[in-house]
């Protein structure tokens, strides 16, 4: 890097950094919200993510005033021992938090597994999931997207059916979010 680019670029950070001391607020001008109940509908999930740590899943939501909701579903491996199984030898669900990326962040807080706040979260999902590829106009596809066993086939199938990413990023929330299904 040149001398003069290298100036260029501490300029650049310096102003930068000076709008953020002077205006403390501009960074926060996003409205994060801490609970599924403060979402206002209708809702996009602009991101989704998973860890290796087992495969716990997160996402953002971002609401139609502009409003923010991180959330997960735990994956951990010790997530899923503690889970442990039903009486009908079935796993039990894992749980969703809301108010961050992953399960240990600061501020996230663990939601009650069929309660009513996750019943609205995973409503909010749905109806976005819904919106992007609806079941009536979709339905093989998503059938075909679900019976996939890696990412290439899923690939495949977004690539075969002409997807757009965003509806490409609906088929992936149906199957591990909605379906609680394996990455």
């Amino acid at each position: 890097m040149s001398k003069s680019k290298f100036i260029d670029a501490a300029v650049a950070v310096a102003v930068v950094a000076s709008a953020i001391w002077a205006f403390p607020g501009f960074a926060e001008d996003v409205k994060r919200y801490t609970s599924a109940d403060q979402l206002q509908p209708p809702c996009t999930i602009v991101s989704i993510d998973a860890y290796w740590d087992g495969g716990t899943k997160a996402g953002r939501i971002v609401d139609s005033v502009g409003g923010v909701l991180e959330f997960c579903l735990d994956g951990r491996l010790e997530g899923a021992a503690s889970a442990g199984l039903s009486e009908q030898g079935r796993m039990q669900p894992r749980s969703f938090y809301v108010g961050g990326a992953y399960p240990t962040d600061l501020g996230t807080r663990e939601l009650v597994v069929g309660g009513d706040e996750e019943r609205k979260l995973i409503d909010v999902i749905t109806a976005w999931v819904e919106e992007e590829v609806p079941l009536v106009k979709f339905d093989s596809v998503r059938a075909a997207y679900r019976d996939c066993r890696n990412s290439q086939q899923r690939e495949s199938v977004v690539r075969q059916n002409g997807l757009s990413e965003s509806q490409a990023r609906a088929l992936l929330v149906e199957s591990v979010i909605i379906r609680r299904e394996r990455f």
